[in-house]
C-alpha cells in the first residue's frame, strides 16, 4: 500500500496473527499528517547492476525493493557505454562515427526517472590504442565522452546525469595518475558527463606523490565520495578541505563498505549515515552492495560464501526478500528529508520563538545521534551499548510535530 495516499487523520485497526498454537488480535492506532514528503533530495546509490541479468527472473522485483526503498542513482558496469577502436576516429582524433547506444538506452529504460545513472568505468592505460596523458588521447577521450553527453541530451536527460566511476578506490600513485588523466581529459568535452570519484583522502593535506595525486582527482571530480569512516577519521582537517570543494560547486557524497553488514546495528551502520550526511550536507550515500551476497547461492545459506557478503537484503534464486537493515537504509533517507524540511521552515519561519526552537532541535538531534556514530574505528555491533535504536525515531516524531506547527503559522 502507497501510505501517501492517506488522507489526514486518525485510524485504528486490528492485526490478525494465525498460529497453530493461539491466534493473536493486535490492535494499532495510527496518526497520518498533515505535513507532506516530497522526494527525497539526498541520493542513494547500491552498486546495484540491475542492467546485466545478475538477479535473473528476480530483476524487477529487485527494481521494485530498490525504489521502494529510494535507490535513485543506479549503478552499472562498463558495458552499457560504447567503447569505439582506432576506425571511429579521423586523422585529427575526432570521432567520425556513430556510436551504438543500445544497451544504454536499454538501461535508462529499465531505471526511468533516476537522479543519476552511474557507470564503473574501470579505465585502462590508454583508448583506442592511443596512450593516456598524451595529446591525442586527451582529444579522443573528449570527443567520445561529448557524443556520450549529447546522447544523454537524446534521451531527454542532462549529460552530467551519467556519472562515470574512473577507477575504484584508487589505491597507489599509478591507478591515481591513470584517473586523472582520463578526468581531465572529459572535463575537457564539452557538453560532458559527471566524473564519480572514490577516494580516501583523510586529511586533505598530505605531502606525498600519491597524495598529491588524490587531491588533484579531487578537484577534477563532480561528485567526490569518501568512506564515511575515513572522512570522520580525517577530523577537523578533512572537514575543512572537503567544505572548500563544496563550495566550488562539487558534490560530496559518503559510502558504506564494511562487513559483513548483517552483524551490524541497523541503525548505526545504515540509518545513521544519513544524519552524518545532513551535517556535513552531503549530497548522496552509498552502500556496497545490494547484489553482493558474496558469491553464495542464497542469502540463506551464508556457509556457502567464499568472500564477506554486504547485501543488506536476503538474495535467492526464488526472490528477493526484505530485512530490518535495509529500512533502516529507507528510514535514513526519510530522517534526511525531515530534517531538510525543518531547514526549510526555519528559513521561512516569521514566529521567532518557533523558528528558534526548530533551530534548537535541528541542532540537539545531529549532535545527539552523531556522538553514537563510530569515528575512528567500525564499532558497528548491533550490541553497541550506546546506540539507541529508538533516539531517531524520537527525534524525527519531534521534527514533524514542529513542522506542523510551522506549517500553521
Amino acid at each position: 500500500m502507497d501510505s501517501a495516499k492517506l488522507e489526514q487523520g486518525e485510524y485504528t485497526g486490528t492485526i490478525q496473527v494465525e498460529s497453530d498454537s493461539q491466534p493473536l488480535s493486535l490492535p494499532f492506532d495510527l496518526r497520518v499528517s498533515s505535513v507532506r514528503m516530497g522526494k527525497p533530495r539526498l541520493s542513494l546509490g547500491m552498486w546495484d547492476g540491475s542492467q546485466d541479468g545478475r538477479y535473473g527472473p528476480n530483476t524487477a522485483q529487485a527494481i521494485r525493493l530498490m525504489n521502494s526503498h529510494l535507490v535513485d542513482s543506479p549503478w552499472s558496469n562498463l558495458d552499457v557505454l560504447p567503447w569505439p577502436d582506432d576506425s571511429y576516429f579521423d586523422a585529427s582524433d575526432k570521432l567520425t562515427r556513430p556510436l551504438s547506444f543500445k544497451a544504454l538506452d536499454a538501461w535508462v529504460a529499465q531505471r526511468p526517472g533516476a537522479r543519476h545513472y552511474f557507470v564503473f568505468a574501470n579505465v585502462g592505460d590508454e583508448f583506442t590504442g592511443i596512450k593516456a596523458g598524451t595529446p591525442r588521447f586527451n582529444a579522443r577521450v573528449a570527443s567520445w565522452a561529448a557524443a556520450v553527453a549529447e546522447h544523454m541530451r537524446s534521451l531527454k536527460l542532462n549529460p552530467e546525469q551519467l556519472g562515470l566511476l574512473l577507477i575504484d578506490e584508487p589505491a597507489n600513485a599509478e591507478q591515481t595518475q591513470r584517473m586523472v588523466h582520463w578526468a581531465a581529459a572529459i572535463r575537457a568535452a564539452s557538453p560532458r558527463v559527471a566524473i564519480f570519484q572514490d577516494m580516501d583522502i583523510v586529511h586533505g593535506s598530505e605531502t606525498s606523490e600519491y597524495s598529491k595525486l588524490l587531491l588533484q582527482a579531487a578537484t577534477l571530480s563532480d561528485i567526490f565520495c569518501p568512506q564515511l569512516i575515513v572522512y570522520n577519521a580525517g577530523g577537523d582537517a578533512a572537514a575543512t578541505y572537503f567544505r572548500n570543494l563544496q563550495q566550488e560547486d562539487r558534490q560530496l557524497w559518503f559510502y558504506q563498505c564494511m562487513g559483513p553488514p548483517k552483524s551490524y546495528g541497523p541503525q548505526i551502520y545504515y540509518r545513521l549515515a544519513a544524519w552524518h550526511a545532513f551535517v556535513r550536507d552531503a549530497r548522496g550515500l552509498g552502500f556496497w552492495a545490494f547484489s553482493d551476497e558474496g558469491n553464495a547461492r542464497s542469502s540463506w545459506n551464508e556457509y556457502e560464501t567464499s568472500r564477506m557478503p554486504y547485501s543488506p537484503v536476503f538474495l535467492d534464486p526464488k526472490g528477493i526478500t526484505n530485512s530490518i537493515h535495509w529500512d533502516a537504509v529507507r528510514e535514513g533517507i526519510e530522517d534526511h528529508e525531515y530534517l531538510s524540511m525543518l531547514q526549510d521552515a526555519i528559513g521561512q519561519a516569521t514566529d521567532a520563538k518557533l523558528k528558534s526552537d526548530a533551530q534548537s532541535l535541528l541542532n540537539a538531534s545531529g549532535n545527539a545521534l552523531l556522538k553514537t556514530y563510530p569515528v575512528e574505528s567500525a564499532d558497528y555491533a548491533w550490541i553497541k551499548s550506546d546506540a539507541n535504536p529508538f533516539q531517531p525515531d524520537g527525534y524525527r516524531v519531534r521534527v514533524l510535530r514542529l513542522l506542523e506547527k510551522l506549517q500553521t503559522n
